[in-house]
């Protein structure tokens, strides 16, 4: 009898033991089961892939694997007698002046140009809005991540760079220009609150076709740890079916 008083006690307190032990868990649904799937389109800027001999060019929004929508992100439409195209430019840079990428091979810049390398414009207020709508799920935590540089030997108000998520500007970042392209990463974390989200990024230097560089855009769901709960195991659940099979043994020996 006591023995069998003993085991039952024995499993009764291996069961709350085991039921009481605290982990850190995952909400539920989690990123819908996918974290860490990147969500920006062409967020290295590697495509299309600039061949010109003069390491840049340009490419009008809906460009065939450009992945961003441009818009012209300066007021003024005319500049020395030209008209600025309908249609925004990004620019992309593969090399030129030996500037080195964040990563891979080619970056963007937000100061661009009206008309490329066909042309002999100089200086035009060429600063632009890029962006993507990104598909999200409303709740959900998002990691962004960026690298930012000022174009070389250009000043801090040639290079301002206003990051928006939402419709809402998160961060303004400004830098004067060295030698090279001097990268620098900037996070963040936001939930979003749609199944749309809109990542956006504006040139906000002097708008005069030189300023502004970016690239490595990332964006992904990640799982967020929620505050220590119990987690009733496995080993709890037969601790108790072990105490209540006792329990039954013992009143069946009673009768």
């Amino acid at each position: 009898m006591k023995k069998i008083r003993l085991f039952g006690i024995f499993f009764m307190v291996l069961a709350l033991f085991a039921g009481s032990v605290n982990a850190k868990i995952m909400e539920p649904g989690t990123c819908d089961g996918n974290p860490g799937i990147e969500l920006v389109i062409n967020g290295g800027f590697e495509t299309p892939v600039v061949t010109a001999t003069q390491n840049w060019n340009i490419y009008p929004s809906g460009t065939t694997n450009l992945g961003w929508n441009v818009n012209w992100y300066s007021t003024s439409t005319s500049y020395n007698s030209y008209t600025r195209p309908s249609i925004a430019n990004l620019e992309l840079q593969r090399g030129v002046s030996g500037w080195f990428p964040a990563e891979g091979s080619q970056y963007a810049e937000l100061d661009t140009d009206w008309n490329g390398l066909s042309g002999s414009l100089n200086g035009e207020p060429a600063s632009v809005s890029m962006f993507q709508d990104l598909a999200t799920i409303p709740g959900e935590t998002y990691k962004i991540r960026f690298m930012f540089s000022p174009r070389p030997e250009t000043s801090s108000q040639d290079n301002i760079l206003v990051f928006s998520w939402e419709g809402a500007v998160k961060d303004t970042i400004s830098a004067a220009g060295q030698s090279n392209t001097a990268w620098s990463t900037h996070e963040y974390e936001f939930k979003a609150t749609s199944s749309t989200t809109r990542i956006n990024f504006d040139d906000a230097g002097i708008p005069n076709s030189l300023g502004t560089f970016v690239d490595d855009v990332s964006v992904k769901c990640i799982q967020t740890p929620v505050n220590d709960v119990p987690e009733f195991s496995t080993m709890g659940a037969l601790a108790v079916l072990g105490g209540i099979w006792l329990f039954i043994s013992k009143k069946r020996k009673q009768n």
